[in-house]
């Protein structure tokens, strides 16, 4: 008599696998997008140190939209290049900086297409002093998707909805991008 496997032994292992495979294929997903994440809030926090480095030295931060003066001529950082994981195919491919505080606050905001603020609201907008920023896993822009409620998210308007952070606990593709300021130090 010869020993071996029955079809319906041999069929059990292939279901047990097949799910173990179900189960583990999406958590290994997850946390290459988790790693992803990790990286991106070490980069944000190095670009952070580098600003205050420079305010440090210059009693200014670098203009808006503009990270160079950061690297050059003394290098606070290695490289002011530093690469979003979460680019999107078109758009920002580098970590992106902006300036809380412009020369002109409600100018600034304009040119963002914010048109519902106070004073209050500028002036705890200016209170971050800076933000560094990525897409986040979702790669889309929240500030240039719906900038007004970007604005009030940033300063906590009483309609804000937090949609403009990223929020881990809503999955690893949530909306709103990864975002540091002075005020995250």
């Amino acid at each position: 008599m010869r020993k071996g496997f029955t079809l319906i032994e041999l069929l059990v292992v292939v279901a047990v696998l097949a799910i173990l495979a179900a189960v583990a294929v999406p958590n290994m997903l997850e946390a290459q997008v988790r790693a992803k994440v990790a990286r991106t809030r070490t980069d944000l926090r190095t670009a952070a140190t580098a600003l205050e480095a420079y305010y440090v030295d210059n009693n200014a931060y670098p203009p808006n939209l503009n990270l160079r003066p950061i690297s050059t001529p003394v290098a606070y950082v290695a490289s002011s290049e530093i690469p979003d994981l979460f680019a999107a195919a078109e758009g920002w491919r580098t970590i992106g900086y902006l300036e809380a505080l412009a020369t002109s606050q409600p100018s600034f905001l304009e040119a963002f297409q914010v048109t519902r603020y106070s004073t209050a609201e500028c002036a705890d907008l200016a209170s971050h002093r800076y933000f560094v920023f990525s897409n986040g896993p979702d790669r889309i822009d929240e500030a240039l998707a719906n900038s007004q409620r970007s604005f009030d998210d940033m300063v906590r308007h009483a309609s804000a909805d937090l949609g403009y952070f990223y929020d881990p606990s809503n999955g690893t593709v949530s909306r709103g991008d990864i975002v540091r300021s002075a005020r995250h130090l």
